[in-house]
């Protein structure tokens, strides 16, 4: 029996031995566009028709794109969490992309008084832009940058107020 655990534990430390060698410190973002690792020149339309680009607003800035479906019960649940964590938040620059009609979108933004909040930008990934450079496969979904433009992290189910802060210190 003792000479079990003994194989066990030897496998054990080997295992984690070899997960520190070989297991990236930094997460790798292989297949994503070349620059993708900076903010990229997002549009999006806005409610008034009128087209902005990210890159204008996030110099200097954590920037989180957060992309929601009106519908989407945990897209609710986050954008909720975000809120009730705004205090912590508000050097974030948040856009917050849809795929939605420029109607449901502005209904998402009314409900949870998103207009309230400077560093919040609600809008329609009107060029789909999203979806295609990040690869992502569904809804929800959030991508981190630091306050140098660096992606940090992609999550895709999303992320709670909790684990964005953690991503962002």
């Amino acid at each position: 029996m003792k000479k079990y655990l003994l194989y066990i534990g030897a496998a054990l430390v080997v295992a984690v031995v070899l997960s520190l060698t070989f297991w990236p410190a930094t997460p790798s973002y292989e297949g994503l566009p070349p620059g993708i690792d900076q903010v990229p020149a997002v549009k999006m339309l806005q409610a008034d028709s009128q087209t902005i680009k990210v890159t204008d607003y996030v110099k200097g800035a954590p920037t989180i794109f957060f992309y929601f479906d009106e519908d989407c019960h945990t897209c609710q649940q986050e954008t909720q969490s975000i809120i009730d964590s705004m205090q912590y938040l508000k050097e974030v620059r948040f856009f917050l992309l849809s795929l939605n009609s420029l109607p449901r979108i502005e209904r998402f933004k009314s409900r949870y008084h998103l207009a309230d909040y400077p560093n919040v930008v609600v809008g329609k990934d009107h060029t789909y832009s999203i979806a295609s450079l990040f690869k992502l496969d569904g809804i929800p979904a959030m991508v981190v940058y630091d306050r140098k433009g660096q992606i940090t992290k992609i999550y895709e189910g999303g992320a709670t107020a909790t684990e964005l802060l953690k991503q962002l210190n």
